[in-house]
């Protein structure tokens, strides 16, 4: 299959949100109150972002845990 497009503009909003909602799991934050669903988008994105950043330092540094 040859990609001509962004493949996130081919997701749904739900299928998004689920996607964000298990990242968020494996990290500790379960989609129920009090966990990811009570938290604000800006800080979903932030986390992704951060967490994103961080994955990238330890790959350049050779820290693979």
């Amino acid at each position: 299959m040859l990609l001509t497009s962004c493949p996130r503009k081919q997701l749904t909003r739900s299928t998004i949100d689920l996607i964000e909602s298990s990242e968020m799991y494996e990290k500790g934050l379960p989609p129920v109150a009090g966990g990811v669903l009570d938290q604000s988008q800006s800080f979903i994105d932030a986390h992704r972002l951060l967490t994103s950043d961080q994955q990238t330092l330890k790959r350049k540094m050779g820290i693979f845990a």
